[in-house]
């Protein structure tokens, strides 16, 4: 108890005071900023559905997509199924990094039920089906592509996060950088 009255000892305790604070106030704020960002990615805006959205839409048309092509092809459409149910529970999990990686994997795996496809004969009815699904799939992963919140984590990382003394603040703090969807 001693050395908390002494000269030292307030020293000690004000700078624990003050570092603490620090880190406290940067995990809260910066926190926070990194959440407002990556808020974006799963909230619509006005004249832009978020990438969350598109990947719901392209969740819908994979699976329209493999049920017509279980009809001529079940082993293209079983990984099909795989790929968009790997997404799916991605989704359900708001890992933004983990959809990237399954938004990838699944644009794969579509790629391949697309050539499997071309190489069925198809019914009129499910040709209409199948043009229909890959419209509505390939549309939504233009609009993920073209959509603005890889540049909104950008901007953030570099006029925020990534300047001094903030990326050694976050870093100390635990306070992880705004994922892109790549």
């Amino acid at each position: 108890m001693g050395f908390l009255k002494s000269k030292s000892g307030a020293v000690v305790l004000a700078a624990l005071v003050v570092v603490g604070s620090t880190l406290l106030n940067t995990r809260v704020k910066l926190g926070a900023a990194v959440d407002e960002v990556e808020d974006l990615f799963f909230t619509d805006r006005d004249g832009e559905k978020c990438i969350y959205s598109r990947l719901e839409e392209k969740l819908s048309a994979s699976n329209g997509y493999a049920a017509v092509l279980a009809s001529y092809d079940e082993e293209a459409a079983d990984t099909l199924y795989y790929e968009r149910d790997s997404l799916l529970w991605a989704c359900e999990d708001d890992d933004i990094d983990y959809m990237a990686w399954c938004n990838a994997e699944l644009d794969k795996a579509f790629g391949d039920a697309e050539r499997a496809m071309a190489a069925c004969e198809l019914s009129e009815s499910d040709r209409e089906d199948a043009e229909y699904y890959a419209e509505i799939y390939n549309g939504a992963q233009k609009m993920i592509e073209e959509n603005s919140y890889n540049s909104s984590v950008l901007e953030f990382m570099r006029s925020v996060y990534n300047k001094f003394p903030t990326s050694r603040l976050a870093d100390f703090a635990g306070v992880e950088p705004a994922v892109s969807f790549e």
